[in-house]
């Protein structure tokens, strides 16, 4: 419990020492906690435990993070089976699809992220919209997301044309009244696959409604609430930007600030595989 509110803190806060007292606890627990005496009990510590290093793997450039929250992950899946406790096997599974993506992204790799694709569609068995509506739509949201890292790794337009409904389908019930920070995630990720179709185009219409939903993005991931989710949003903005002004004819400032408001943020929070990232956009927006 200690671990547990530990990690909601190291969430909410900058930096990265709350997570790993909040990683240091969960092994501590885990020490007494063990499968064969209390499997239930060990199972949930898992999940905490692969809770934790996901956090920790996400905010820094060190994938062994993300490994060992999947197997993590994938150890409480044997203890809490559908059969057993269907809705903490889907939840189950909707992590270790967020953490498969998340190391197919950064490995650039397929086979992962069909993994992931495939966890999510398991969640979905149980979080139907008839008796789970949110929970869907978040499900929904997630698998959107891979689907468009899939059709950027491919170059394919199908999968990205079926993240761009799953998302229409997640706004159905993640609203800005109800749920106005998620809502605020999903304007992003649909204008991350806008983005992706608009680079495919030759125009810069679906480029201007990319930006149009990183836009209102903002409006509820705010830097103050969200930081690094704020900051992700003004990464992705400067790239879209650089393509609209490059064919439009116009100057590169605005995503030259964009991405500076970005990096700022990144180095502050100590998001270092952010910053990286966001150092070689900016170096390409100069170079251009």
């Amino acid at each position: 419990n200690y671990a547990n509110v530990l990690l909601t803190l190291g969430e909410r806060e900058q930096g990265t020492a709350k997570l790993e007292a909040a990683n240091t606890a969960i092994c501590a627990a885990l020490e007494e906690l063990s499968r064969e005496r209390n499997p239930i009990q060990w199972a949930r510590g898992k999940i905490s435990l692969g809770t934790a290093l996901r956090v920790l793997g996400v905010r820094s450039s060190d994938i062994t993070r993300l490994e060992s929250s999947i197997a993590a992950f994938k150890a409480a899946l044997k203890v809490l089976t559908r059969e057993r406790m269907p809705i903490e096997w889907a939840r189950a599974q909707v992590n270790l699809g967020n953490d498969l993506g998340t190391l197919a992204e950064r490995k650039r790799d397929t086979s992962l992220l069909n993994a992931a694709i495939s966890a999510f569609k398991a969640a979905l068995a149980e979080f139907t919209r008839e008796h789970m509506p949110l929970e869907w739509a978040r499900v929904q949201s997630n698998l959107g997301n891979a689907l468009t890292v899939l059709s950027q790794l491919e170059g394919t337009t199908g999968p990205l044309e079926a993240s761009i409904s799953t998302y229409h389908f997640a706004l159905e019930e993640i609203t800005r009244e109800r749920l106005p920070l998620e809502w605020g995630r999903l304007q992003f990720n649909l204008g991350n696959a806008l983005r992706v179709v608009g680079n495919r185009e030759s125009g810069t219409e679906s480029l201007r409604l990319a930006a149009a939903r990183l836009n209102a993005a903002t409006s509820e991931l705010t830097c103050e609430r969200a930081p690094l989710e704020w900051a992700m949003v003004q990464a992705c903005l400067a790239i879209t930007l650089t393509e609209i002004a490059d064919r439009s004819g116009l100057t590169r400032s605005p995503a030259l600030e964009a991405i500076d408001r970005a990096i700022d943020v990144f180095r502050t929070i100590e998001a270092t595989h952010h910053l990286i990232a966001a150092e070689d956009i900016r170096r390409s927006i100069l170079g251009g």
